[in-house]
């Protein structure tokens, strides 16, 4: 996308690039309005006041707002995204579903381009559409969406595939998990190691983000990093290391620091495979969501963030409470629906459930295989915006 801008407007042409982004967030806004239409089951007024009140909360959210403004996947990958949902929804409503279907799966193909976890999609619709047609056995129905789905998607990213063959000499559909360049060594060791311990999207940026431009701060390596004081005298001294070799890490160096990570996780595997992504699951949904603004965005301890920046923590607090009030819309919309619902394939009820399986699913994808950057799922808020709106159904 950002070359096809380039070529048009000019050369590292960023502001062109900021300008589409911002028409593509504001068109994302009519598609989560839509598809709250599509899930109401409701007369076609009050269809209507439900995606209004979905594109007022679009219109009036911040944080998408906020990365129009930034140069990375979000705000393309949100929109495919999202135009694939409501292509998926409308399939589900038996509405020229093969077409839908199809369409669904070349948008997800898209959106794979810019992100590869996006398949997951295609897993839900395809499960959603298995509880729907359970009654009446209707297995064509399934293998038929599920093929269109999956042809649908290896079209896009055919193209993508042959290229790396060519050029790359290797069989590669989507981007590599840790975006490295063909010959570029990947330091897996010292990301295990981090997985055992880091939740907060802080320790990212001290530990991660720094790995290979800057020193690592020793002072600032939290007492969950270590389980004892002869693991953190070695870990120390593996970071000494890296800062003394000039901002690289050793594949010597790395290799230490798996088989450390793999000492903790065969000692604490409650916390590695439970605990952890918990936490890192609530440190992405429950934050001020600062990371691209030039605020400090620490809201505790309340007395010393107040005192370092009043003014900063104004802001900081004003936006998370925007984003709990954006989570406690969606909690009670949904349970408005799931109250109110008949049966489960009552078609506001198999739309709610789809926007709820979508961001659980991504988050617990996030949560084990990624850390904990609250933008990995923003891509989730158009669903959380049209389960805010079923706040607003009236019940006669």
């Amino acid at each position: 996308m950002i070359a096809a801008v380039f070529a048009v407007a000019g050369e590292n042409n960023e502001t062109a690039v900021r300008v589409v982004q911002a028409f593509i967030d504001t068109f994302t806004c009519l598609l989560i309005a839509l598809i709250v239409f599509e899930i109401s089951r409701r007369e076609h007024v009050r269809r209507q006041g439900l995606a209004r009140w979905a594109l007022f909360l679009s219109a009036i959210c911040p944080f998408s707002a906020n990365y129009a403004a930034s140069i990375l996947t979000e705000v393309p990958m949100t929109f495919l995204w999202t135009v694939a949902t409501l292509f998926g929804i409308r399939a589900l409503k038996g509405r020229a579903s093969g077409r839908n279907w199809f369409y669904c799966g070349l948008f997800t193909g898209g959106a794979t381009l810019f992100r590869p976890e996006s398949p997951l999609l295609l897993g839900i619709f395809l499960i959603l559409l298995i509880l729907k047609e359970r009654s009446a056995l209707d297995w064509r129905a399934v293998i038929t969406g599920g093929s269109l789905m999956g042809a649908a998607l290896l079209i896009v990213l055919l193209p993508w595939t042959v290229r790396n063959g060519v050029t790359l000499k290797t069989f590669q559909p989507l981007a590599p998990r840790y975006a490295q360049d063909e010959d570029e060594y990947v330091t897996a060791g010292y990301f295990d190691w981090c997985k055992t311990w880091l939740w907060t999207y802080r320790d990212v940026t001290l530990f991660l983000f720094p790995l290979e431009t800057e020193d690592i701060r020793q002072n600032a390596l939290p007492a969950s990093a270590t389980h004892d004081q002869a693991e953190r005298e070695k870990v120390l001294g593996l970071i000494r290391l890296h800062n003394r070799e000039g901002d690289s890490l050793s594949p010597e160096s790395d290799r230490e620091f798996a088989a450390v990570a793999a000492h903790r996780r065969a000692e604490h595997p409650l916390r590695y495979y439970v605990t952890l992504p918990f936490l890192r699951s609530v440190a992405m949904w429950f934050t001020p969501r600062t990371e691209i603004l030039n605020l400090e965005g620490k809201l505790v301890p309340i007395s010393e963030a107040w005192e370092n920046d009043p003014i900063d923590f104004v802001f900081t607090s004003f936006l998370f409470l925007v984003n709990l009030g954006y989570i406690s819309l969606a909690a009670c919309g949904l349970v408005r629906v799931f109250h109110h619902s008949k049966s489960i394939v009552d078609p506001e009820f198999l739309g709610c459930l789809f926007l709820v399986a979508i961001i659980a699913i991504r988050t617990v994808f996030f949560a084990y295989f990624a850390f904990p950057e609250p933008r990995y799922v923003l891509e989730s808020y158009p669903e959380l915006i049209a389960s805010g709106a079923f706040t607003f159904i009236r019940n006669n």
